[in-house]
Parts: C-alpha cells; structure tokens; sequence
C-alpha cells in the first residue's frame, strides 16, 4: 500500500512538473510572436509613413503656402 502511494504522489508531482514546464514554454512562445507581430507592423507602418510623406512632397506645388 505504501508502494502505491508513492507511486501515486510521484506521479502527480511529475504531472505538474510537466504542466509548469509547458505553460513556461507555450509563454515564452507568446511573447516572441508578440514581439515579432509589433516589430512587422511598426517597420510597416513606418515604410508607409516614408511613402505618403515623398508622395506628398512630391505633387505639392511650388510655391504654394498654408
């Protein structure tokens, strides 16, 4: 009987070693599609910025004030 209840007990001490270990994994995973989804959409965002600003400076007439 005591063989059983170690048995059980290592059981359930491995179960939740395995769980911690996988919420760390599947955290860390999260947070670095974060990171690269923010760091895609801010260099995209900034490649558009660049284009309206030269299309704009582009077609401005000479001359002309606001």
């Amino acid at each position: 009987m005591k063989s059983l209840f170690l048995i059980s007990v290592l059981v359930v001490l491995s179960g939740c070693n395995t769980i911690d270990s996988t919420y760390n994994g599947v955290t860390d995973i999260v947070q670095g599609v974060k990171d690269d989804v923010v760091g895609i959409t801010a260099g995209t965002l900034d490649s558009v910025s660049g284009v309206i600003r030269d299309t704009a400076e582009k077609t401005d007439p000479e001359g002309t004030t606001e």
